[in-house]
């Protein structure tokens, strides 16, 4: 993922753990 973070917050904006949702998509 070459997104900036902000673009990633923004798609994972929607889940309530946002943090550990980027870490799964891993």
């Amino acid at each position: 993922m070459n997104a900036p973070s902000t673009d990633v917050v923004t798609r994972f904006a929607p889940s309530p753990t946002g943090f550990l949702h980027i870490g799964g998509a891993r």
